[in-house]
């Protein structure tokens, strides 16, 4: 098993199943090389399944890297609750993803804190991200994969389907199988 598949099966698995729109890492420089040969070796086999790879940014320590399908996230962000969160950032409302990936870069390297419109990126439900923003993280309903304002039982549910991806990709992988030939028919 490669540093690659491990990390992908590990961060992105519900990305990579179809259910998420985008994943983060956060990278060690040290793992760096690992991870972006892995890319390199298996990026035509994520391009034909609409799975790609953005290094948003990099520091003096770690790189971040957005594994996204283009397809979801380009229906999330044209979703008209999200166009409005991003608008106020300063997004452009009609824009192409790799065009709003580009600001969303930008934002990250400009910001002191973190540009918490990133969730609309991850697949956040608007009233969550929303919520993060207002509330700057405080007075939320539930904790898991991202703080929750809204929707505590639709929630639940996601945290659990992103779980089960999680587990059967990472099983897969430590089968034996490459993180870019695995297929996923769970659930949803």
């Amino acid at each position: 098993m490669s540093a690659f598949d491990h990390k992908l099966a590990l961060h992105c698995a519900p990305t990579l199943a179809g259910i998420k729109p985008a994943s983060l890492i956060s990278i060690r420089w040290e793992e760096w090389d690992a991870i972006r040969d892995g890319i390199a070796r298996s990026g035509r086999t994520f391009v034909g399944r609409q799975i790609y790879f953005r290094r948003l940014v990099c520091c003096q320590r770690r790189v971040l890297l957005l594994v996204y399908r283009r397809d979801l996230l380009a229906r999330r962000l044209a979703l008209p609750e999200n166009r409005r969160i991003l608008e106020r950032f300063g997004y452009t409302p009609e824009g192409r993803v790799a065009t709003q990936l580009g600001r969303l870069a930008l934002r990250i390297g400009q910001s002191e804190g973190f540009p918490h419109e990133i969730g609309v990126f991850l697949g956040y439900p608007p009233e969550d991200v929303l919520g993060f923003i207002q509330h700057s993280g405080k007075n939320h309903c539930l904790c898991g994969c991202w703080k929750v304002y809204g929707d505590p039982v639709e929630a639940k549910r996601l945290f659990c389907v992103y779980e089960h991806a999680r587990r059967f990709f990472c099983q897969r992988v430590l089968g034996g199988e490459e993180i870019q030939n695995i297929q996923y028919g769970g659930i949803a």
